[in-house]
């Protein structure tokens, strides 16, 4: 049984660069798939301070980018992305394990609520920081283009018109790197998760694979390849890491790592 089992497990088992190029194209299409909704969230609250800023009237900070919307913005990506990577990671690595196939519509409900309770107890800190983003970048373009003469000299119509092409090229930028790095976040917790759910955490161990195209930070280049434990952390730029897409902003923003899961054929269940 055990000759069966490793056999079948040297012919599944993936190289750092399969495993690499499989995570790019998942997290692509995730990012594919989420980056238009964000953008169409940050247009509307961009252009709901249009009026007052063609007027030169203060801005109602309190009724944009409430902290209520952004929470929702955030659950509905780490249940979106999660449920995406969970399924992904169990679909690669099922052929590791002899049991039973699992009720996939179970699991799918457990991660749904879980993916979504991780997003809340993590959103508080983050929503501060898009939002003060949100609102300094709204400062900076409307006392930018009111020093400009054409904005001076225009009528009320084509200074709207001004700040909402304006909005909208950021909006579509803002909301790239949201999603690629919310992105990267959400998948890693839950490739975690699908793992844990499949495998006791004891017969884990996890590897942190880096994208080295050439953009890669050095210090998550230095981490590539190495693989500890399931329950240990990786040391990374200074900062002790469960997994990629954790930390301060120098180690989450725009971050492509993947952090896989893999069970250890000499202590799983037989």
């Amino acid at each position: 049984m055990l000759i069966g089992l490793f056999a079948k497990w040297k012919n599944c088992v993936m190289t750092n660069e399969q495993i690499r190029n499989k995570w790019e194209q998942e997290l692509n299409k995730a990012e594919r798939l989420n980056i238009s909704a964000v953008s169409k969230l940050y247009r509307q609250e961009y252009r709901k301070v249009i009026p007052q800023a063609v007027d030169n009237l203060p801005i109602d900070e309190r009724a944009i980018f409430r902290f209520e919307l952004m929470q929702d913005m955030l659950v509905n990506l780490y249940v979106k992305i999660g449920g995406q990577f969970a399924l992904w990671y169990y679909n690669e690595f099922k052929d590791y394990t002899t049991k039973a196939e699992p009720n996939l519509d179970l699991f799918s409900e457990i991660w749904a609520n879980d993916f979504a309770s991780f997003a809340k107890r993590y959103a508080g800190e983050q929503i501060v920081l898009l939002q003060g983003t949100a609102l300094a970048t709204i400062k900076k373009v409307i006392r930018k283009l009111v020093l400009s003469e054409e904005f001076q000299r225009s009528g009320a119509t084509v200074r709207a018109r001004m700040l909402q092409a304006r909005f909208d090229k950021l909006s579509y930028l803002q909301a790239e790197r949201i999603v690629r790095t919310e992105a990267t976040t959400a998948a890693n917790y839950a490739i975690e998760q699908s793992a844990v759910t499949m495998y006791p955490r004891e017969q884990l161990k996890k590897r942190w694979i880096t994208s080295m195209d050439g953009r890669e930070r050095d210090w998550h280049g230095a981490v590539n390849n190495q693989e500890v434990l399931s329950n240990e952390t990786f040391f990374v730029g200074g900062e002790r890491l469960m997994r990629a897409g954790q930390g301060s902003g120098r180690n989450r923003i725009n971050c492509r790592c993947v952090t896989i899961q893999i069970p250890q054929v000499s202590t799983l269940d037989l």
